[in-house]
Order: structure tokens, then sequence, then C-alpha cells
């Protein structure tokens, strides 16, 4: 609604004018077929600063009624879940080959992704944290190999040689 005084832009709920002062007139509605109901309900503005010391009007996400929004995932969620199936990965490899080199490089992948992750119970977190438990397995079957498995005596038959 405009000032029919000065022409200043009020809002529609003014009953005076914001720069002037004056009462502002209200038009009489003319006859218009009703509408349907809106989809969203009415979104509040947001201000926020704007280059150039500007005022910019945004709006921000409302959801329809009957729904409820939810805060998508971010990249980074995913990027960790493929973290930790990498840790799970080179632990397995941490028992065929190189169990100190792997087996460390999973530990620390596996807990990196642990401690990063905001979802607990996210299914990076369980690979993550298998990952991490065979690394560590690998590592402690490799310093206590002989214990684990000690070597059978050796027999030499030297009855072959005899005439």
């Amino acid at each position: 609604m405009f000032c029919s005084e000065c022409g200043t832009q009020n809002p529609d709920t003014n009953q005076f004018c914001k720069n002037c002062g004056n009462p502002l007139k209200k038009r009489q509605p003319q006859a218009v077929p009703p509408q349907p109901a809106a989809a969203f309900p009415p979104v509040a503005p947001v201000y926020g600063p704007q280059s150039g010391g500007a005022q910019q009007q945004t709006t921000s996400p409302q959801a329809p009624p009957g729904y409820s929004l939810e805060p998508v995932t971010p990249p980074t969620e995913h990027a960790l879940t493929v973290a930790g199936a990498i840790g799970f990965f080179i632990s397995l490899l941490s028992l065929v080959i190189y169990p100190y080199i792997c087996g460390i490089l999973a530990i620390v992948i596996s807990a990196a992704v642990i401690f990063k992750t905001r979802k607990r119970l996210g299914i990076g977190v369980i690979i993550a944290f298998i990952g991490l438990i065979i690394g560590l397995a690998s590592i402690m079957v490799d310093i206590f190999y002989f214990s684990l498995f000690p070597p059978q005596p050796v027999t030499l038959m030297f009855f072959w040689l005899i005439p």
C-alpha cells in the first residue's frame, strides 16, 4: 500500500504511513472470486547483509503442512563412508602382505572415519570399525606368529645316502 501524501510504500497492515504519519486509506476490495488456499504457508522474510550495504529480502524454506524438512546429508558423510570402505580393504590386504604397513594404514584411516562421522551407527562407521579390528589383528598375529603357530621340528632323512 502506498501513502497518498508522500508516496512511501507501507505494509498492508499499517494504519499510518511509516514516513509521514498520515492515515492510510484502505482500498475497498473488488469482487474477486475466492482462490484456493496456497499449498505452502506464508514465509516470513529474512534479511541479511549484502554487498554494497543494501539489504535483500530472502526467504527461509518452509515445509508444506503435513510434511517436515529433513537435513540433506552433506557430501562429507558419503566421502567418509568411502574412506571407511578403503580402510576395510586395506585391513584385508594387511592379512596377506605387509601386515605392519597396511595394518597401521588401515587403523589410521578407520579411526579417522570413526571420529569424523556424525552418524555414530552409519554403515561407514561399522565398516571402519571392522577394518580397525582386522588391522589390529593382523599386526598382533604377525608379532606373535611363532607363539601362535610354533614351527614343526625338522627331521632330516639321510637314509637315502646309506647304500
